[in-house]
Parts: C-alpha cells; structure tokens; sequence
C-alpha cells in the first residue's frame, strides 16, 4: 500500500543519512493512516521513524511532543515499540536510566520482535548498564543482541552490535580495578572484524550511518588498545562522519574522546581543549547531563578551565571532614579508593606516577592514617566532597 511504501521511504532516507528528509516523509504516514482509520496501528509504528530522526538530529523537544502524541493514541505492543525505543533512547541521553531501562523493556514486551527491533533495544540497554557499571549486564545484553544477528546479514544490526560490544569493553577496561575482569580480547577482537565485514558488504558502503558507527567502532578499538584515548585520527574521523549526518550527541561523545586521546599525544592540552569546549558547547545545548558531566570531569582532571559552574575552578582547600585535602588530593583520592594504582592514577589525571606518589604521602598525612587501604576506607566515613 502506499502508506506502508512511504513508511519504508522514511526508513530508507534515515539509513542514507537523509535524516531531516526522513522526518518529513514519516509525518505523511500518520495523516495517511488516520484516514485508512489505522492510525493507532500503522501510523505510530511509521511515524515513530520521524522521531527517532529528530531525537538524532538534536531536537529533542520536537522529538518528545511527536512521541507524546503518538503514545497518546494507546497503540498496541507492535506499534508502541518503535516511540518507545526513541524515547528511552533520550532518557538515556539525557540521565534518566532508570526510566530508560523501563521504556526500552516495554518496547519488546508482549509482541514478536524483529531483528531491528530486538538489537536497538538490546544495544540501548547495553550502555545503560555499562554506564552504571553493570559490565556482566551489558555483556548480556550485547550476546542477546548479537543472537538476534545470526539469522540476519543486515549491516546496520550487525554494525549497531558489535560497535556496542566494544565500546562495553573499552569502558571495562577504562574503569578496571582489582576486582573487575574486562571483556576478552580475542572475543572483543572478533567483534572489529565482525563489524568490518558487514559494513563494508553490498550496500552497506553506500550507508552513511553504518559508515559513521564503523569509524566510531575503530576508535572504540583503538582506545581499548592502547589504553590512554584511542587514536586522535581515529576520533577525529568518527567525530567528522557524525557531523556530517548533523547528528550532535554522538559527534559530541566523539570530540569528548578526540581531547582525551590528544591529551596523551604531542598536541597536548590546548588541542584537547578546543575539542573539549565544542563537546561541552553541543552538550550544553542538547541538555545531555551524562555526556556533559564526562565532559567536565575530563576537563577537571586535565585542569582545562570550561565555561560555566561545573567547569569553573575552585581555589583552595574546600571545608568539610576531609577539608584540609586540596582539589588534586581529593581527585587522587577518590581513585585509590576505586582501587586503581598509582599508574592508573597518573594516566587518568595526566601527570607523572612520582607527582601521585607525592600527593598520596601528602594525602595520608592529612588523613591521619598510615597505607592506601585505610585512605580508602576513610573515604567511606566521609564526604570528601563536602
């Protein structure tokens, strides 16, 4: 019929990265529908394709009216996926993961899904729990997906899921302690190749979202590699596929790694803080509390001044039970007490293992105890952010 045939046009356009054509199309479908007294059936289900279009695109609030008043009309568990799926998709965005946890398990609840169905939700609630720190979930999650790619060559499936799968274990690996094992890395390793193969398959070249998520995969490769960011060029290639899409937040994310992989290579800190406030601009604007607070504690860390309260700098000593610590001892301390070593320490604060040392001898006297393990025990008794 022609509503499911201007439906597919949508979905088809979005795919080419013709995401702003893309919405136009798919608001047609719901007048169509309305007429053919489906509009709670068909017209959600193509409709939906708009707003997950603007969601990408950065307009969030058109994206959040468009979903309201699609779950308005109550469709029925085949058609309320696809809202549901873009709106815990910005719930995530924008830090609300439990609500984002609970739409995207509505999404594929009480109806047979489909692979495209099955690995967005599966991918989306796979960060989730990465970003909380739930790795044995997230790896889950992704195995659950990648499950839903075996009776399909789709690229856009396959892509979606491996990308996912090795950002998981990028981020394992960035927030390893003592008691935390990240992902294997021949299985990790097979995800790349996996990735490669599909979106350089048949049509997938000619792709532009496929294309982007690949390039972002080979920075997520990269940055587990090498543990310190990644490849600067890797990034700025992801970052530079996803401002062509005029897609921002995952520009944004990118530029957010590019500063942090250039901070450890020979452009150092003013290179990294030009990315870091355009990440922070487009952050800001989009209103993504997650990406925006990554953003800050980099930024912090790096002694990056950024515009605006949680960028500004502190002087001083700050009051409170552990007042007497300064703003790079309470830094140290609060990851010796996530059980990373003096190294680790060093590279995530971007000075030397010595300078560490230093500010943990200082750290101990301040705090009245003898060893690492009392230091870290002490930041349980108190709030050394006080």
């Amino acid at each position: 019929t022609l509503l499911w045939t201007r439906g597919n046009i949508a979905d088809a356009l979005f795919a080419a990265g013709r995401a702003s054509e893309s919405v136009r199309v798919a608001a047609e479908t719901l007048p169509m529908a309305r007429a053919m007294g489906a509009a709670a059936n068909y017209g959600v289900y193509f409709a939906a394709r708009g707003a997950e279009a603007l969601a990408w695109l950065g307009q969030w609030q058109a994206a959040r009216q468009l979903l309201g008043d699609l779950l308005a009309l109550d469709p029925p568990p085949g058609s309320r996926c696809r809202p549901l799926l873009t709106s815990g998709l910005l719930q995530f965005w924008q830090g609300d993961f439990d609500a984002a946890c609970a739409e995207l398990t509505l999404a594929v609840a009480g109806y047979q899904i489909v692979p495209a169905t099955a690995t967005c939700a599966y991918a989306r609630q796979a960060l989730i729990a990465a970003v909380q720190h739930r790795f044995d979930a997230a790896r889950a999650a992704v195995q659950a997906g990648l499950g839903w790619c075996a009776g399909t060559d789709g690229p856009a499936q396959i892509t979606r899921m491996c990308l996912t799968g090795i950002t998981i274990a990028a981020e394992q690996a960035g927030a390893a302690t003592a008691g935390s094992q990240p992902e294997g890395a021949a299985a990790t390793a097979s995800l790349i190749r996996r990735a490669r193969s599909a979106a350089t398959s048949g049509t997938a070249s000619r792709m532009p979202v496929v294309q982007a998520e690949l390039a972002t995969a080979e920075a997520e490769w990269s940055r587990l590699q090498d543990g310190h960011g990644g490849s600067p060029d890797r990034w700025q290639e992801a970052a530079a596929q996803w401002e062509k899409l005029s897609f921002p937040h995952p520009a944004a994310y990118a530029r957010r790694r590019l500063a942090e992989a250039l901070l450890h290579s020979a452009a150092g800190a003013s290179a990294a803080a030009r990315e870091l406030a355009g990440a922070c601009d487009a952050a800001t604007m989009l209103g993504a509390g997650p990406l925006l607070r990554s953003i800050h504690a980099l930024a912090e860390r790096a002694r990056i001044p950024l515009p605006g309260p949680a960028g500004a700098p502190q002087a001083g000593p700050q009051p409170g039970p552990a007042g007497n610590l300064t703003k790079r001892e309470r830094q140290v301390l609060t990851l010796l007490a996530d059980g990373l070593s003096n190294r680790r320490i060093a590279q995530d604060l971007f000075i030397s293992e010595k300078t560490v040392s230093v500010h943990i001898t200082h750290i101990l006297a301040k705090l009245g105890v003898t060893n690492r393990t009392e230091a870290a025990a002490a930041v349980r008794r108190v709030d050394i952010t006080s």
